[in-house]
């Protein structure tokens, strides 16, 4: 019995060593395959990280401009309302000064019918 499986242990020995011969080129390809879907992953993951915090920081700042934007129109917004108040305050000032001219010419001219002397 000792001598039965005493052979059988070295046949499967020596398949084995056979097997491990007839594949190793495959086994070194298959490793090596292996160690680049590895290192091309973990650099994928790399990159995407640095796209990510990239985007984050692209995002940040447009939002930044956003509000820079939203307050640049609200001041200009706020500096055409000021224009249009100060532009009839002198709308009405000339309006008045009109009526004022008018009044102290007409006063000045009643004697003569508001009409200058003709020469001649």
């Amino acid at each position: 019995m000792n001598l039965d499986w005493s052979i059988i242990l070295q046949l499967i020995t020596l398949i084995l060593i056979c097997c491990f011969f007839l594949f190793r080129k495959h086994l070194v390809a298959y490793s090596t395959e292996k160690g680049k879907n590895l290192a091309t992953k973990e650099d994928i993951e790399v990159i995407t990280r640095k796209v990510e915090s990239t985007k984050s920081e692209y995002v940040a700042e447009i939002e930044r401009l956003k509000v820079e934007l939203a307050l640049l129109s609200r001041k200009n917004d706020i500096l055409f309302d000021e224009k249009i108040m100060v532009f009839k305050k002198l709308q009405k000032a000339l309006v008045d000064f009109k009526k004022y001219c008018e009044a102290a010419i007409g006063s000045c001219g009643d004697g003569d019918g508001g009409e200058p002397p003709v020469s001649g």
